[in-house]
């Protein structure tokens, strides 16, 4: 999911979280390696004065705030960058100074946006074109079949309504008023016959209005750069040679482009007092000191997908800048690497260490998979809440003995809530028995970063709510919807303490922490629940023990749901033994520690000065330098024998075997050989041969021309491109004989006018293998010419 919208915290960015200062006023430890945490939303709650008190903060809770156990603070001086969220917006400079006061001894430094830039930034190009494109939602299928459409009726004259109630008043606000947290709710919904949508009468004309326009996506895209750039701009004032920036998410993929240029202009502005040739000489010799990690997390789409984005390789070229790129899944790893194959025609290769590196401008990025789980600590600290237990056991009297299936959901379309209510109702109408025996607990969450998708998936949630409550009781399904992106942690824990089941049915999703905290909830002996995961969540690839599941098979899923409701004790808790020690024992913090030690290894010899080294850092770094040694294939290995098996030309004894000879046979190579070749060609697409339209130095021609013109000679260029490729390239250069599609066609040498068609042969060899041995034998086609 995305991380503003991730349900286990109001601004889910997984990072590493430092150690909890309990007291600001304490001293502080410096070190010598600084980590700058850039992220658009600061992990952060921030309170307006109240009464004569003043502004307060603390970090918010669950994965972003700092925890004693796990820290990268005790290592490195670590400061967070970001914007943040108050309600209402600041306004003033005195307002935003106070900010500034209250976060500067958590080491958060804000940054401010003027409204339009902002919203421009987050709500249009950010929730309108890349998350739904980062998610796989193909840009024709947003624009014409559903995602970004709402529903009106012409009523003759009358003008258009949209359907049911005015959702917008119902639950839309400006986005500077809307809560961004599920404690600051105000109010909640449930599905009475009010809050359904209302059928139209019989005499109006439906007709559809789409969200999507193309013509504002210069102004979006605008903003988004622009963002970006004061991101930019900040952080280059603050950097110093060896800082280790890690950028986070979608909202900012060009930052590590911007720094790497701030980079490099802050070293030349540093060597421009030098000599004109020593200047040049330092530019020529730039190695970047900084060390950069950008990581996405959420889906990275397919490159078909994210080819139809119009800025997607000024993305892509963003996100290579930095030294380490990571995700959370493999797949989208993959679906990464295809993007720079196809997109910017770029190699990359498995290294020793099990990372895979891409070849970019020079450098090996690496690409990284790795997965963060909760935080135990802070979770074992809440679950002793009084709270905690009070909510469990009223929801436990609510229910009766009814076993409860849990799920708690962002409301948008991407989430499946309809799928699975749709298995729900399956499940009730084909198991009967179980009618009185079960309860759905479904927390809808509206964040209102998406309108559009928020109101159409809510108009379908309510509807099918409401048709189960119709057909199988109120009692069968306990529904609520609740304004912002995410559940206070004792009402969640509350939840998953409570329930039999916990189920997720995303159509597509990042890393998802919900469904790892309820395993860690149920790791009590004999209080094991099961988990229903849908295939296309990062999740499910994490969690061994979940039941996974195809949304979109309503008859599957129902029949899973059966499954985990009638799962004997002893599977439930096999089912957990495959996930709790994971689950428990994989912190931010550890997760932090080792997407920065990737980084080390791989800046190793980069960016570090190597004459400081003592004997162990020394074995570490050669350690690390093999760790980023490309894994040799075969056809590598045989590549590199051949090279050192066979000896280098010798100038000398050519030319004299040269002289010596009556008649000879002379065959060049076209691609790599007389003509550069292009390896990007062939990745790109763009073009069908890497060398096509290319054609030989005036120089090479020349020596074609020379050699051809001695009546001793028969010259022969072979390549693997085309007739027509090759023929215009050297075509005209009389006593030339070509060999195309390596060698499957020629034409023999010829004297004539320049441009004049060439006739062209090829070989007939059937399948009779000793006809092309006797082709094959080398002297057999000399005698030819003897």
């Amino acid at each position: 999911m995305d991380v503003d919208d991730n349900v286990t915290g109001e601004e889910n960015i997984i990072h590493a979280v430092t150690d909890h200062i309990h007291d600001s006023k304490r001293q502080k430890q410096h070190h010598p390696e600084r980590v700058f945490l850039v992220c658009y939303h600061l992990p952060v709650l921030i309170s307006r004065p109240n009464n004569n008190e003043g502004w307060s903060a603390c970090w918010s809770e669950s994965l972003i705030a700092k925890t004693e156990q796990s820290s990268v603070t005790k290592t490195h001086d670590t400061y967070w960058i970001g914007t943040v969220s108050v309600v209402p917006p600041i306004q003033s400079e005195n307002e935003k100074q106070a900010v500034r006061n209250v976060l500067e001894p958590m080491n958060c430094i804000p940054l401010f946006l003027h409204d339009e830039i902002e919203d421009a930034h987050y709500l249009g190009m950010c929730k309108q074109v890349l998350w739904p494109a980062f998610h796989n939602i193909d840009l024709l299928e947003m624009a014409s079949s559903g995602w970004g459409q709402r529903e009106c009726y012409d009523n003759g004259g009358s003008g258009s309504v949209s359907t049911g109630n005015d959702l917008n008043a119902n639950f839309f606000f400006n986005t500077h008023d809307a809560p961004t947290h599920a404690s600051s709710v105000s109010s909640s919904f449930s599905p009475t016959s009010e809050s359904l949508p209302v059928s139209p009468t019989t005499n109006t004309t439906k007709t559809t209005q789409s969200d999507w326009d193309q013509s504002r996506l210069d102004v979006w895209w605008s903003a988004y750069t622009a963002v970006n750039k004061i991101f930019a701009d900040a952080i280059a004032s603050m950097m110093r040679p060896h800082d280790t920036i890690w950028v986070h998410d979608y909202h900012l993929s060009l930052l590590p482009k911007l720094l790497d240029t701030a980079a490099r202009q802050q070293y030349v502005d540093g060597t421009a007092s030098s000599s004109t040739t020593t200047h040049h000489n330092h530019r020529r010799n730039y190695r970047r000191t900084i060390k950069m990690v950008y990581f996405l997390h959420i889906p990275f789409p397919t490159s078909q997908v994210f080819r139809e984005l119009e800025h997607g390789e000024a993305i892509l070229e963003g996100m290579l800048n930095a030294d380490i790129v990571g995700f959370h899944a493999f797949d989208h790893a993959r679906h990464f690497l295809n993007a720079s194959k196809r997109i910017l025609g770029l190699t990359y290769e498995s290294l020793v260490g099990g990372l895979i590196g891409v070849r970019y401008k020079g450098r090996k990025v690496i690409v990284s998979m790795s997965n963060v789980s909760i935080e135990p600590d802070i979770v074992d600290a809440a679950l002793i809440l009084p709270s905690v237990s009070q909510e469990a056991t009223f929801l436990k009297q609510k229910h009766g003995e009814r076993s409860i299936i849990a799920g708690v959901d962002i409301c948008q379309r991407l989430s499946g809530i309809s799928l699975k209510l749709l298995s729900y109702e399956r499940f009730l109408t084909d198991y009967p028995d179980w009618q009185p025996k079960v309860v759905m607990l479904l927390k809808c969450l509206i964040p209102g970063s998406r309108r559009t998708d928020e109101a159409d998936a809510l108009r379908e949630v309510r509807f099918l709510v409401r048709r189960i409550q119709d057909t199988f009781g109120t009692s069968v399904i306990d529904y609520q919807e609740l304004m912002g992106s995410s559940l206070p942690i004792d009402q969640r824990l509350a939840i998953w303490i409570s329930s039999d089941v916990m189920m997720m049915t995303p159509i597509r999703q990042g890393l998802n922490l919900l469904p790892l905290e309820y395993v860690f909830c149920k790791k009590e002996p004999n209080y094991p629940g099961v988990t229903i995961a849908s295939e296309f969540s990062a999740v499910c690839s994490v969690l061994n023990g979940a039941l996974r599941i195809n949304p979109f098979d309503v008859q599957i899923t129902a029949t899973a749901i059966e499954k985990a409701l009638s799962m004997k004790v002893e599977e439930k808790e096999a089912r957990r033994a495959r996930d709790i020690n994971f689950v428990a024992s994989c912190p931010s913090g550890l997760w932090t520690k080792n997407v920065l030690r990737d980084l080390n290894d791989a800046t190793f010899g980069s960016y570090a000065d190597s004459s400081t080294d003592g004997e162990q850092e020394s074995i570490r770094r050669k350690h690390a330098a093999k760790k980023m040694e490309a894994v040799e294939s075969p056809k590598a290995i045989l590549a590199r024998e051949n090279e050192s098996a066979l000896s280098k030309l010798d100038v000398d004894k050519i030319t004299a075997a040269y002289l010596s000879c009556k008649s000879r046979v002379i065959i060049c190579d076209f691609n790599g050989t007389l003509v550069t070749k292009e390896p990007p060609g062939k990745y790109l697409k763009r073009e069908i041969l890497g060398t096509a339209g290319n054609k030989p130095p005036t120089a090479v021609v020349s020596a074609l021309n020379k050699l051809c013109a001695d009546p001793q000679n028969t010259v022969f260029v072979v390549s693997g491109d085309s007739q027509k490729n090759l023929e215009d390239a050297v075509g005209n250069i009389s006593g030339l004989g070509l060999a195309a599609s390596n060698g499957a066609c020629f034409a023999s040498p010829f004297v004539g006018i320049q441009n004049s068609q060439r006739i062209w042969k090829s070989f007939d060899l059937g399948v009779d293998w000793n006809a092309v041995r006797e082709v094959g034998d080398g002297r057999v086609f000399l005698n030819i010419f003897l």
